[in-house]
């Protein structure tokens, strides 16, 4: 009988598709500050705390001259008594939250506030632009004030949305034309207020050259309770006495959604700059040190192959070229033996500073030393290493311009960077940024650019009390605080 021909099953793959890793991107420069709280921001302030006080004042007067006891119920007692909750938080700096949800920061709106003695004057994102027109009763749907022509201002920054917040960037949708099929997460070392640490940036990229551990937090990292590992990863080897919390960084990671139910998009879309600063800056002949004041620039990490045995080597040299003591602190002041040719960089052109701090070339073989021929070894790799710096580089010089101090958008520098990398549609995208997010506001000179962040070190003097001894003025004082708290929807304890 003869045998009937039977297709043989295929057996099914039992293993998982392998997911690449997610391609990590350092951008290392300056960036503008934060906030700046100009004289238009504490008019502002001040306009509205009159408001309040006014307010206040003539209900509080009235509610005091009368037994209450049969009134508590009424609305416009009610509002009273919210009245002076607000007026109180205030002036104390505290946020205020929204009439309809709580839990969420509150913006003021003075069109609400003159139109009732019974109803609510501080809103919530959702409920300014969704529920505004019901719940003033009125056909305007923005915030406003008649005395400043109409224009739009958070006393409290709230962050407001990819609908209305120009100022921040979507990362779920501004650069799907490049990559549309593709996660990006921005990875940021400080939360407003605070002062970051170059050296920080280097010892972030070599973590991610040299410790697998480091990589996994990075390539897993999701929430904000991995920016805490990762915090604690970076602050475990050494005691840190700037910020008041003994701490350098204090990462946050966007696309996110806040604690109080808000929707973070995307970092601020702030301007860098990528001049190096000089650690001598007082100094007749500035002088750049290699590890502390450049390279600067937009690099993909790892930098080196990590199987290549010659990988940490390399990193060294490019990027930390200095020495350590026993304890393996870094020596700032310093080079690794016969590399101060590359290392300091010194009585040039600034147009040569400005290639150099950003590895776009190197300086010349003068004295045929083993270091200076190893360098020039080395030329291939620095091409493919620097190519994301090409964009900053045909910028800031020209044809017929020179300009070192450029600025840059964040939003421009992720977008030549994702059509430079030539991303693959499966492979998730990771930037890192470390740069200061410092709060300046009139007349910082006189007391310094920053509230409570800097303790320690010959610098207490001027940025925490001033140059004079003096605090910042009170109404400073409460801008900045609240500024700090609504940076990312916590309490202002989280960032003492």
């Amino acid at each position: 009988m003869p045998k009937k021909n039977r297709t043989k099953k295929k057996k099914l793959s039992t293993k998982k598709p392998v997911v690449p890793r997610p391609r990590v991107f350092m951008i290392i420069g300056h960036s503008n500050e934060c906030e700046y709280i100009n004289k238009d921001d504490e008019e502002m302030w001040n306009y509205v705390q009159e408001l309040l006080h006014e307010k206040y004042t003539n209900m509080n007067g009235y509610f005091s001259s009368i037994n209450t006891n049969s009134i508590k119920h009424t609305d416009q007692y009610i509002y009273y008594k919210q009245l002076e909750k607000n007026y109180g938080d205030y002036m104390e700096g505290e946020r205020i939250t929204c009439f309809v949800h709580p839990d969420r920061v509150g913006t003021f709106c003075k069109d609400c506030f003159d139109e009732t003695n019974t109803g609510g004057y501080f809103w919530c994102n959702e409920c300014i632009f969704d529920n505004h027109n019901k719940l003033s009763k009125r056909k305007k749907t923005e915030v406003d004030y008649d005395a400043y022509h109409g224009q739009t201002f958070s006393i409290f920054d709230t962050e407001l949305d990819v609908k209305t917040d120009y100022n921040r960037i979507n990362l779920l949708d501004d650069f799907n034309d490049i990559v549309p099929n593709n996660k990006i997460r921005f990875l940021n070392g400080q939360s407003s207020g605070r002062q970051g640490l170059t050296v920080t940036s280097f010892d972030i990229m070599k973590n991610i050259q040299t410790k697998q551990d480091f990589r996994d937090l990075i390539y897993n990292s999701k929430d904000m309770d991995d920016m805490k590992k990762i915090d604690t990863y970076l602050n475990r080897d050494w005691g840190y006495q700037i910020h008041n919390d003994n701490i350098d960084t204090s990462f946050s990671i966007t696309p996110r959604i806040n604690r109080d139910s808000r929707h973070i998009t995307g970092p601020k879309n702030s301007y860098m700059s990528f001049t190096p600063t000089p650690y001598n800056s007082s100094a007749k002949i500035p002088e750049y040190l290699n590890g502390r004041s450049w390279p600067l620039g937009i690099f993909e990490l790892p930098i080196f192959n990590i199987n290549d045995p010659e990988s940490v080597n390399k990193y060294n040299i490019l990027f930390q070229n200095y020495m350590v003591d026993k304890n393996n602190n870094p020596i700032f002041n310093s080079h690794l033996p016969g590399w101060e040719f590359y290392s300091r960089i010194k009585n040039v052109p600034d147009y040569d500073v400005t290639f150099r701090s950003l590895l776009y070339e190197i300086p010349p073989n003068i004295n045929n030393t083993p270091e200076e021929y190893q360098l020039e070894s080395w030329e291939t790799e620095l091409d493919e290493i620097t190519r994301y710096n090409a964009f900053l580089i045909n910028k800031i010089m020209t044809d017929t311009t020179y300009e070192p101090y450029k600025q840059f958008l964040l939003s421009d520098i992720i977008r030549n960077t994702l059509l430079t990398a030539n991303i693959k549609p499966n492979e998730e995208i990771i930037f890192i940024s470390n740069a200061c997010r410092t709060i300046v506001y009139p007349d910082y000179k006189n007391y310094g650019s920053m509230w409570n962040q800097i303790r320690g070190h010959d610098i207490t003097e001027r940025y925490t009390h001033g140059v004079h001894g003096a605090s910042p003025p009170t109404r400073i004082h409460d801008i900045v605080k609240s500024r700090r708290r609504s940076s990312r929807g916590v309490g202002v304890e989280d960032f003492k």
